[in-house]
């Protein structure tokens, strides 16, 4: 928000001279001397410590300080803290700001029928995208609609729940009590440390475990973040890979509670079993993702749920109990689970057809497979013009 509001400062005092770091020396014309300094991160002691020296100068040169800060002022350079004559707070977004945000971008009365916590979810890019002038004040509330429908938690868009999975065994258990204790910890009756914070999720190619954190999602009510280690390599350098992994959390944090999901969590890899060469690498890349697991605030209202193929491949530090706290792993279906899979994926097809031989010959198929034989089958009747036959499956 500091960066954001200098355009702003620009505008009320008729010009600045930026002083600040990776800004250049640049300087516009203005008589009234003001220097604004601009903290872009709170730990970066570079950044502070060049603009203590900008302060300093400007002291020198008689200018008028701005400074734009975060609201916790004792990282400010002591010579403006002890100076300073002024401070103003900028608000919290909240639902009131952006109703009055929409009225003076439209001239119009704009009704915003969202919550405080809504508009605390969406991001500054969002707003500016939402509120342009010129947009009328129903196209404005309707953008902030569009932006939220994103946020908003995944039983809205999927139907599929816990419930209609069949051979998870453990998994479902634990998904069925984190629901649960989620609607406790919203309603205030469960402390945040008494909820289970994550988990590991193991088992073959094809058992589930994407469907299986989309139909978590649903049953806990809350929304779902999902990446994957592939994502994060997929940056050009480690830097933006960092980046990356924090920003996920960052997503998911924002739209607390939540269930952020990474896929192929075992691609991150173990330190102890690493190659020399490419070690610092990815050291690094487990510390960052030990620093987000961690989180200074307990990673509060955020659960997270890591699959893989191979678990046993995952650095054991990320495995110890606050980080993923459980380990559960998914086996193929039996025949009883099986035959729950052919009648959900089936539908209304084959409704008075026993199932079961079919499942006990299919003992060794997973939930994939069984969608990929009922969707040729159904592909192969419409062909023949005709409804699925048992036929078709057996094929």
């Amino acid at each position: 928000m500091a960066e954001a509001m200098k355009p702003v400062v620009d505008r009320v005092f008729g010009g600045t001279y930026p002083k600040t770091p990776r800004r250049g020396r640049e300087r516009s014309v203005d008589v009234r001397h003001v220097t604004v300094l601009i903290e872009r991160t709170k730990s970066d002691r570079h950044d502070r410590r060049e603009l203590a020296l900008a302060a300093r100068a400007a002291m020198v040169d008689g200018s008028r300080l701005v400074a734009l800060w975060h609201q916790n002022d004792r990282s400010l350079p002591p010579e403006v803290r002890k100076i300073r004559t002024a401070a103003l707070v900028l608000p919290e977004v909240d639902a009131r700001l952006l109703q009055r945000l929409g009225r003076l971008i439209s001239g119009e009365p704009c009704s915003l029928p969202i919550s405080d916590q809504d508009a605390k979810s969406l991001t500054l890019d969002e707003i500016i995208a939402a509120f342009v002038f010129g947009l009328s004040a129903a196209e404005c509330a309707r953008r902030v609609s569009a932006f939220l429908a994103e946020k908003a938690p995944v039983d809205s868009k999927s139907k599929l729940s816990l419930a209609d999975l069949h051979g998870l065994g453990a998994a479902k258990v634990w998904g069925e009590q984190l629901a649960d204790d989620l609607a406790a910890y919203r309603d205030g009756r469960l402390p945040w440390s008494e909820v289970d914070r994550g988990l590991l999720l193991g088992g073959p190619p094809g058992v589930g475990k994407t469907t299986y954190a989309r139909a978590l999602a649903t049953t806990c009510g809350v929304a779902l973040i999902s990446t994957s280690v592939a994502r994060w390599y997929a940056a050009p350098h480690l830097g933006e890979t960092l980046t990356q992994i924090r920003a996920d959390f960052a997503k998911a944090a924002q739209s607390q509670p939540a269930i952020l999901f990474i896929d192929e969590i075992d691609g991150v890899g173990d330190r102890a079993t690493m190659d020399p060469r490419h070690r610092d690498y990815f050291t690094q890349i487990v510390n960052a993702l030990l620093e987000c697991l961690d989180g200074v605030d307990g990673r509060e209202g955020v659960v997270v749920v890591g699959a893989c193929n191979s678990p046993q491949q995952v650095d054991p530090a990320l495995r110890r109990p606050g980080r993923f706290d459980r380990e559960i792993h998914i086996p193929r279906p039996d025949a009883a689970a099986l035959e729950q899979i052919y009648r959900f994926h089936l539908g209304s097809d084959l409704p008075d057809v026993d199932l079961q031989p079919l499942a006990a010959v299919s003992v060794g198929a997973t939930g994939a497979d069984v969608e990929l034989w009922v969707r040729t089958a159904r592909r192969q009747a419409r062909r023949a013009g005709r409804a699925v036959l048992l036929e078709d499956l057996v094929a």
